[in-house]
């Protein structure tokens, strides 16, 4: 066994996460020969809480998660249950708790983040509100926490590690329904308001609209909803955003178009490397302008458009 304080643990990147300043240990679990896989820790006496008083044990093994990296869809989706799903490979029983630092800056998600954690904790077998452990109140011991190492746990496992949007799509694939025939989807973020946003957007997506693409809102839709429109689409188009974390559902084949207005603060290599592990054909363009106005965006299209989209 190896000592090692549990600050270090992969949750330290999160502020909001306040565990006890006190020594755990930890060893490797299961080594894997083929380093396509990080291996596999256990760590055990893993102490969360502001105070060594009114402590609670908990013997199941779990695996841990911060309450701010399920609210972001790519993290909770990818980063978090992709892993959780690899590591139930080989701890069957395994649970999910959700630290909650600060009751009173916890908002529960509501609308679009209500949807998707709700729908996902749900397919997973468990209830989201069930998974939560509120640190400012009581204070936890975990018996057995397994994750990767608290090094690699620093970082976004799918900024390093293609396997895991496969472990996402295996799981959640056999609730999805084929439909009949496959279509061709715009997700619009026209409702949104952020430095992504198109100057006169209904001009821009009605460019779209006349060669026949169906308009789709994901903050209107389920978890599973969105997953089933990615996985019976032919062809999507979609302004750069978190909502592309669904063509990990797509099926192979599937013609990707990831429109990039504001390049320098939205670029994450990530939908990329989705598309490329799940055989998809992607094209990422920039259509980035001093004004984002909808008709230089259109123009700026036609000029490139060697895609056909």
């Amino acid at each position: 066994m190896n000592s090692i304080n549990v600050k270090t643990l992969r949750f330290k990147k999160f502020d909001e996460v306040i565990p006890l300043n006190q020594e755990m240990t930890f060893e490797k679990f299961i080594e894997f020969d083929n380093k396509e896989f990080p291996d596999i820790y256990q760590y055990k006496n893993v102490c969360v809480g502001n105070t060594l008083e009114d402590k609670i044990n908990i013997d199941d093994p779990v695996f841990i998660i911060s309450n701010r990296s399920v609210l972001q869809y790519v993290h909770c989706l990818v980063d978090n249950i992709g892993t959780f799903l690899f590591l139930k490979n080989y701890i069957p029983n395994l649970k999910i708790k959700i630290i909650v630092p600060k009751r009173k800056n916890f908002e529960f998600p509501i609308g679009y983040r209500d949807n998707f954690q709700k729908g996902i904790f749900q397919l997973l077998g468990f209830s989201y509100e069930e998974c939560l452990l509120f640190t400012e109140e009581k204070n936890y011991v975990f018996s057995n926490v397994y994750d990767f190492s608290e090094i690699l746990r620093s970082f976004a496992i799918s900024n390093r590690y293609n396997f895991i949007f496969n472990e996402v799509k295996k799981h959640f694939i056999k609730f999805l329904t084929k439909y009949d025939v496959k279509k061709k989807y715009y997700i619009s973020r026209s409702r949104m308001n952020d430095s992504r946003s198109i100057k006169n957007v209904q001009i821009f997506e009605s460019y779209f609209k006349d060669k026949g693409y169906e308009f789709v809102f994901l903050e209107d839709l389920s978890f599973e909803e969105q997953a089933n429109i990615f996985y019976n689409a032919e062809e999507i188009v979609s302004v750069i955003g978190t909502g592309l974390t669904n063509t990990i559902f797509c099926d192979p084949g599937t013609r990707i178009l990831a429109i990039n207005t504001s390049p320098d603060k939205y670029f994450w290599s990530g939908w990329c490397r989705i598309s490329k592990e799940m055989q998809l054909n992607y094209t990422d363009i920039s259509l980035m302008s001093e004004t984002n106005e909808a008709e230089d965006l259109i123009n700026k299209l036609k000029s490139i458009n060697d895609y056909n989209f």
